[in-house]
């Protein structure tokens, strides 16, 4: 159903890249397998659209589905990154867990399998970056305020471990930026808080 307030909604039925139903207001839309339903693009289509037609103040809620699993990168993304560099994340592969819970006590990760499932995901946040990008060109010479904020850590390999809901910093921690366009001078963009 769609919430109270909003003038335009748009929400998967079920979250997929492909193959997926939009529901909301209007009439349900389903997209299929061509590369024009990526549903990254096609989300950043739908936001952009409303943020161009709308009058000032505006708000959008852009949330794609894009990095979850199965990782699948929009077609003109895949393949175009070289294998992610595991020993950026701390305490990868960690070689002796004797000091960690049983439930962590489990054998070494396939290092290259775990390398092409972190690439395909930062391949699918390519995507996601065109999209922002789109957005605050969208929104060029008003102050804008964007929050970009993660729905949860992930592990990635460190302490041998691969997913989220951890007691670790890496898994509970996330990743927030704002940007104030127009009201607040831009910092480093590379520093995010957590």
């Amino acid at each position: 159903t769609v919430p109270p307030g909003w003038d335009v909604f748009r929400s998967f039925t079920l979250p997929r890249y492909f193959d997926y139903q939009l529901e909301g207001t209007g009439e349900p839309v389903y997209y299929g397998d061509n590369e024009s339903d990526y549903s990254t693009d096609v989300l950043a289509d739908l936001a952009v659209d409303f943020l161009a037609q709308s009058s000032r103040p505006a708000f959008v809620w852009f949330t794609p589905f894009g990095s979850h699993w199965p990782r699948i990168p929009a077609p003109r993304h895949e393949g175009t990154l070289p294998p992610a560099d595991v020993t950026d994340v701390a305490a990868f592969n960690e070689a002796d867990v004797s000091d960690k819970p049983k439930w962590i006590r489990r054998p070494k990760l396939d290092v290259e399998e775990l390398q092409r499932k972190l690439t395909r995901q930062r391949e699918t946040l390519l995507a996601i970056d065109e999209a922002v990008g789109r957005l605050v060109r969208t929104a060029a010479g008003e102050p804008t305020l964007f929050v970009f904020l993660s729905d949860n850590g992930l592990m990635n390999g460190s302490h041998r471990l691969t997913g989220k809901d951890l007691p670790y910093d890496r898994s509970v921690r996330v990743p927030m930026g704002i940007r104030y366009t127009g009201v607040i001078p831009p910092s480093d963009p590379r520093r995010i808080v957590t």
